[in-house]
Parts: structure tokens; sequence; C-alpha cells
């Protein structure tokens, strides 16, 4: 499996390196760090893509530096059971 990462992440440089800011492998997984601005061109080259044909996002994350002028202000939601309501408005209460 490291193996097709490793060509993965290759050819994602050669292809769309411009959209990524640092790729890493350890621990058997492929980790591509890319700005706010490139997201959803890199994401959209990952599903598009004959050699890459993802089709479904796993895990995303970012980091929120407060002391830096271009902070992040996105805010995913937070995991919930089933039966939970995603949205914090549509709660119990109303």
């Amino acid at each position: 499996m490291s193996e097709a990462l490793t060509e993965l992440a290759s050819y994602l440089g050669e292809a769309r390196g411009n959209l990524i800011a640092a790729s890493q492998m350890k621990y058997g997984e492929l980790t591509l760090t890319t700005t706010g601005e490139n997201l959803l061109a890199l994401l959209t080259f990952l599903r598009d893509d004959a050699k890459c044909g993802f089709v479904n996002l796993i895990d995303i994350c970012g980091v929120d530096w407060p002391q830096r002028e271009l902070r992040s202000r996105r805010r995913l939601p937070p995991a919930v059971a089933e039966e939970e309501p995603a949205h914090p408005r549509q709660g119990r209460n109303g």
C-alpha cells in the first residue's frame, strides 16, 4: 500500500504541485497540506482525475493560529449520533 501511496504522492506533485503546500508519508498514510484558497481545486482534482478517482472524503482538519493575520474561520460540523441533529439550532428546544 505504501508503494501505491508513494506513487500517488509523486503523481500529485507533478500534476498539481502548485495546489499542494506539503505532502508527507507517515504511518502508512499520505497526508497532503494545502491552503484554504487551493482546497476546493485540489479536492476537485482528486475526485475528477482518472488516476486518482477519489470517491469520498474521510477526514479533513485545519489549524487556527490566532496570532496570524490570516487565520481560519471555517468550522466543520462535529460528528454526531444518527438520532442527534447536526446543527445546534435544530436541538430539542427548538
